[in-house]
C-alpha cells in the first residue's frame, strides 16, 4: 500500500505557499514606485526564489511510504529511499508525545521517524503493529529524542569526551567491549 504526503494534515505546509504569493505580489508592486529596471530586477529575483521554493515544496509533497509483505520503503523529500524489513526491525512504535512513528533496525543501525502527515497514517500504524512484534507505544521525557531513548535502551555510553552527538553512533553493548579488547591486543603485539 502507498501512503502519500497529505497537505491537509499539516496546517503549517500552507505557510510557504503564502510566503511565495506575498513575495511575488510585493515584487510586482515595486513597479508602482521604483524605476522600471530596478523593479524588473527585484521581480526576477522574487520569481527565481519562488520557483526554488515551489520545487522544494514539490519534493516534500512527493514523500511517501510504500508497504509490502516483507517490509516498507520510505521515500524522503531529497529522493533518498530507505528500505526496512519487518524481520530486521528491533524497535518500533508510536511516540505518544509527538504522534511520530519510528522504526529502528539495530543490525544496520538505521532509524526512521515518520510524522503523521501521510494519508491513512493510522492504517500504516496498524500494518506496522501486525508485522513487527516489538511494536510499542513510547512516551519520551520532555526534551528527550528517540535517539536518546535508544541509547539508554541499548546501554550505549559515550566512549570519549571528543565525540559529539552528531558523529556518535549507536553501538550494541558487546561492540564497545570488542573495540577495547582489539586495542589492548594491538598494544600487546607491539
Amino acid at each position: 500500500m502507498t501512503y502519500r504526503y497529505d497537505l491537509k494534515t499539516n496546517k503549517k505546509a500552507y505557510v510557504p505557499f503564502l510566503v511565495i504569493g506575498a513575495m511575488v505580489l510585493v515584487a510586482l508592486s515595486t513597479f508602482l514606485f521604483l524605476e522600471p529596471i530596478i523593479a524588473v530586477i527585484i521581480t526576477a529575483v522574487a520569481l527565481w526564489v519562488a520557483s526554488k521554493m515551489l520545487t522544494s515544496m514539490k519534493n516534500i509533497v512527493s514523500s511517501r511510504i510504500e508497504t509490502f509483505t516483507e517490509g516498507f520503503n520510505v521515500y524522503l523529500s531529497d529522493g533518498t529511499k530507505l528500505e526496512f524489513e519487518y524481520s530486521l526491525i528491533s524497535h518500533a512504535g508510536l511516540i505518544t508525545n509527538t504522534d511520530f512513528v519510528f522504526a529502528y533496525e539495530e543490525s544496520l543501525d538505521r532509524i526512521v521517524q515518520l510524522p503523521p502527515v501521510f494519508t491513512d497514517f493510522s492504517d500504516f500504524i496498524e500494518e506496522l503493529k501486525e508485522n513487527v512484534p516489538c511494536y510499542k507505544d513510547y512516551t519520551l521525557e520532555e526534551g528527550q529524542t528517540i535517539i536518546d531513548w535508544l541509547k539508554i535502551e541499548l546501554g550505549v555510553t559515550e566512549s570519549s569526551e571528543d565525540n559529539t552527538e552528531e558523529d556518535s553512533t549507536i553501538l550494541e553493548e558487546g561492540e564497545e567491549e570488542a573495540d577495547t579488547k582489539k586495542e589492548e591486543t594491538s598494544n600487546i603485539e607491539e
